[in-house]
C-alpha cells in the first residue's frame, strides 16, 4: 500500500472512531463484571475475542496508561486506545489524549497528537487528528511540521496535506520542497515533490 494510501486509511479510521462515540448514546446501568470497560459498549468478534470496548475510567491496560475507546488486533494485541497520561513509547514521550495506533506485533506505529510535540529532533504537529507515523524500530516515519523545516539542506513546505517523511536513519525520504532546491544534478521547483534515497553516497544540495 503506498504511503498516501495509508494515511488515507488512518483517516477512515478517526472517521469510524468519531461515529462510535456519537452512537453510545444512552446506556444502560454498568455490570461490575465488565469493568474497567462500560457494559454494553464491549464488541466481541465470531470467535468471543475482543474487538473494542469504551473504557468506565481511565486503566492500564498491558502496560499502557489508557482512556477512550480500546481496540484490539484479530490477534489480541492492543490496537489503539488514548492515553490518559504522559508515557513513554518507543522512545518519545508523547502527551496525554493521545491517540495511539500500535501494530500487530505492538510496536507504535502511528500518533494522533493533542497539540504540536517534539517527537525525536522535530516538531509535529497535532490537533485535528493529525498523524504522526513510526518506522518498526520506533524511529520517526512521518509527520507534518507547524512550520517550514530544514531537512538535509531541503527546506520542506508546512502542510497539513504534504507529510515530510524519514528513513528510518533520520534521513529525509520525502517531501513538498518550500523553495527552489538542487540536489545531485537534479533541480526541485518551490511546490514540487523531492524524493531521496537514504543510504550513501547522498547527493548534494544546494
Amino acid at each position: 500500500m503506498k504511503a498516501s494510501s495509508r494515511f488515507v486509511a488512518w483517516r477512515l479510521l478517526a472517521l469510524s472512531l468519531l461515529f462510535t462515540s456519537v452512537a453510545v448514546g444512552c446506556l444502560g446501568p454498568q455490570d461490575p463484571k465488565d469493568l474497567p470497560f462500560r457494559s454494553g459498549t464491549i464488541d466481541l468478534r465470531a470467535d468471543g475475542s475482543r474487538e473494542r470496548a469504551l473504557l468506565a475510567t481511565p486503566a492500564v491496560l498491558d502496560g499502557y496508561p489508557c482512556d477512550g475507546w480500546v481496540m484490539w488486533h484479530d490477534n489480541g494485541v492492543l490496537m489503539s486506545f488514548d492515553l490518559s497520561t504522559d508515557h513513554e513509547l518507543s522512545g518519545h514521550r508523547l502527551p496525554a489524549r493521545t491517540r495511539v495506533f500500535l501494530d500487530r506485533a505492538g510496536r507504535l506505529a502511528h500518533a494522533w497528537l493533542p497539540r504540536d510535540t517534539r517527537v525525536g529532533p522535530y516538531v509535529c504537529r497535532g490537533g485535528m487528528k493529525i498523524d504522526t507515523a513510526f518506522h518498526p524500530d520506533g524511529s520517526l516515519k512521518a509527520f507534518f511540521p507547524p512550520d517550514d523545516l530544514v531537512i538535509d539542506g531541503v527546506t520542506c513546505e508546512a502542510s497539513v496535506f504534504h507529510p515530510i517523511y524519514l528513513h528510518p536513519n533520520g534521513r529525509l525520504w520525502k517531501a513538498r520542497v518550500a523553495v527552489d532546491v538542487i540536489a545531485g544534478e537534479r533541480h526541485y521547483a518551490a511546490g514540487s515533490d523531492i524524493e531521496l534515497s537514504g543510504s550513501p553516497p547522498y547527493p548534494t544540495v544546494r
